[in-house]
This record gives C-alpha cells, sequence and structure tokens, in this order.
C-alpha cells in the first residue's frame, strides 16, 4: 500500500523530530517526509511574535538532527508582500539560504516568484515549493509556475473540494514532474474577504495591536455569529487522505507551527493514524488566544459527516461552490444542513 506523506509544521524543537521519527518507524502505511518552517528575524508569512526568535544553537542542533533523521526540513520563505524593492535586502536572503545548504538541506517554500529565482541564483540543488498563499487556481496559473522552475505546488486550500480541478492540476503537475500538495487541517473561512491582507501584513510583521485585533477578530466573530463556517471550510478529514490519494494528490501538509510540539503532534498523529477525532474541531489550532478573546466550539461529529457521505456530496458537485452564494441562507444551503445534523449539545 501507498504510504500517506505528510508535511509537518516545524516548532523548532528537537523533541518534535525524534516523536517524528518514532512515529515513522511505527506506521507502515504513513509517513512524514518533511517539516516546513522558519525562525523569527526572515520574512515570511508569519509575524515574528508567532514564531521563535533567532537562534543560531537553536537553529543548528534542528537542523543536524533533522540531517541525522532523514527528514527534510523546507524553508518558508513564504512571504505575500515584497514591499519596496528599492529596499529589498537580497544579502538576508541569500544569507539563510547559506544556512540552509550548509546543512545539506535544499527545500523552500516561496509566495512571489522573484523569491524563487533569488533562491535558485544562491543553491543550485534548490526544490521550491509554490505556498497555497500565491492562490494558484487555475491551470494556466499552475503551468507557469512549473514553467518558472517550480518543483511542487501546494494548492489553494479553497479549492480542495472541487475535485475536477484537483485532479486536472495533479495531472498537469505529474507532466512536468512535480508534485501537488494540499493543506488537510485548515479551517480558514471559505470565501474569506480578509485572506490576502491577511498575509500581507504578517509579511511585513505586523502585529494585532490597533483596530480591535484585526484581521482574526473578525475570523472569531464570524464564526461565533454563523459556526456552519467550521463545516464550510475546506479541510480534509483524515479518513479522506487515500482518496485525495487517488485524485493525483502527492502529499498532505498539516498546519500548527505557530503552536506548541505536542498541540501538532496530536494532530499528527490522526492522519498517520488516518483515524478522524470524534469532534472535527480536534483538528484545528484556534487562533482566539491571538487576539485574548474567547471563542465558544461548538462540537462538530466526524461521523455524522462522514454517515452523511459530504465527500461524495463535493466530489460530484464541489465545483459549483464557486457559483452560487450561501450566505444567510442564499443559494446553497447543503454545509447548513450538514451542520445541523452534526451540531453536539
Amino acid at each position: 500500500m501507498e504510504k500517506i506523506k505528510i508535511n509537518l509544521g516545524a516548532t523548532w524543537d528537537v523533541e518534535q523530530l525524534i516523536k517524528i521519527n518514532e512515529l515513522n518507524a511505527l506506521h507502515e502505511n504513513a509517513v512524514v517526509t518533511e517539516v516546513y518552517g522558519s525562525i523569527g528575524s526572515y520574512p515570511t508569512a508569519r509575524s515574528f511574535d508567532r514564531l521563535p526568535a533567532w537562534d543560531n544553537k537553536r537553529f543548528g542542533a534542528y537542523m543536524e538532527t533533522a540531517l541525522r533523521l532523514g527528514i527534510s526540513v523546507k524553508w518558508t520563505m513564504n512571504q505575500s508582500c515584497l514591499g519596496n524593492l528599492e529596499s529589498l535586502d537580497e544579502i538576508m536572503y541569500k544569507t539563510i539560504v547559506d544556512h540552509m545548504v550548509a546543512y545539506g538541506q535544499h527545500k523552500y517554500i516561496v509566495a512571489v516568484p522573484l523569491m524563487l529565482q533569488i533562491i535558485k541564483e544562491n543553491d543550485a540543488d534548490a526544490e521550491i515549493e509554490v505556498s497555497t498563499i500565491s492562490r494558484v487556481t487555475t491551470l494556466c496559473e499552475l503551468e507557469s509556475w512549473l514553467l518558472y522552475g517550480a518543483n511542487a505546488i501546494c494548492w489553494d486550500v479553497m479549492e480542495n473540494r472541487n475535485i475536477p480541478l484537483l485532479k486536472q492540476a495533479a495531472k498537469l503537475c505529474h507532466t512536468y514532474g512535480a508534485t501537488l500538495e494540499v493543506i488537510a487541517n485548515e479551517f480558514c473561512l471559505y470565501g474569506c474577504i480578509h485572506r490576502n491582507t491577511c498575509y500581507n501584513l504578517s509579511s511585513h510583521n505586523s502585529g494585532r495591536k490597533r483596530f480591535g485585533g484585526y484581521p482574526f477578530s473578525d475570523c472569531i466573530s464570524d464564526r461565533v455569529a454563523d459556526p456552519v463556517e467550521w463545516v464550510k471550510a475546506r479541510f480534509i478529514l483524515p479518513s479522506w487522505t487515500r482518496q485525495y490519494m487517488d485524485f493525483g494528490v502527492d502529499k498532505f501538509k498539516i498546519t500548527g507551527r505557530t503552536h506548541p510540539t505536542q498541540d501538532v503532534l496530536r494532530v499528527l498523529s490522526y492522519y498517520m493514524d488516518e483515524k478522524d477525532p470524534e469532534d472535527l474541531l480536534s483538528l484545528w489550532h484556534h487562533i482566539e488566544k491571538l487576539v485574548d478573546g474567547t471563542e465558544q466550539h461548538p462540537v462538530i461529529y466526524t461521523e455524522v459527516l462522514k454517515r452523511e457521505s459530504m465527500l461524495d456530496h463535493f466530489i460530484q458537485k464541489g465545483s459549483a461552490c464557486r457559483s452560487m452564494p450561501c450566505k444567510n441562507g442564499n443559494g446553497c444551503t447543503y454545509c447548513q444542513s450538514l451542520y445541523e445534523l452534526a451540531e453536539g449539545e
């Protein structure tokens, strides 16, 4: 049986790598092939206050352990905005590439084509993954990235349930010898109008001290007001992964690199075991603490989602989501009816 390949968020904790190695040895049908992330001081799609501060000793220990255990490290140079190019510190980016090469690691994640160019100019063996932040949603965009030199594409999470398009994307990637990856446990609002702004602000190391914690506070308040948004989110249940492999998906990305190691490993265990948690939201790393807020989370029973053949519905009709509204009872009400069945007390 083909192994489920997983790309896991790096917490820069050596114990995380040791535990991953143990889990890899215990699982015949799933394997963590790589971890992804970055440490503060280098621009990425996360503000620095959510990341460990740069520390040569910590970086070195993690990289040496990964090398010893045969786990690849992907550096996230995936900021969505580079700012003013006249003030772009190209030397800074060359420096982190030099650090990666020194430890025999050559994998990177980018969201802007110029970053791909800078990396490949400084690492002849570089393998570049295009971040989901780039929001590749057409075959033309996908092919353009591949022709530009990308080796892997992390599909736009908002298109996770557009199965016909996903299959075509996988086929095109494989034509170019590239890998197609999907994010499995992302619960951002479907069709979120703040998504691009969210990444742009984080790319400029913006905090959350003004405008009531924008943009995270808006995500939280929308879900509190209308908890069906949890079901609308484009998550992939652990029990669905093999079907997604049949669609052509090569790898599954598990998010959580800004959260505690044990929390990330807990979510990882569900995917390695191919076992769904009882409560859907056990797959999510909740963000309300980022704005000092509290969010009342409903219980959403995954068994009901499977009983109601949720994935089969989207296999047949997922491409229609782009062309119809679903707010306030307008247009499609499928997710609303599913939520009402799956919601716990």
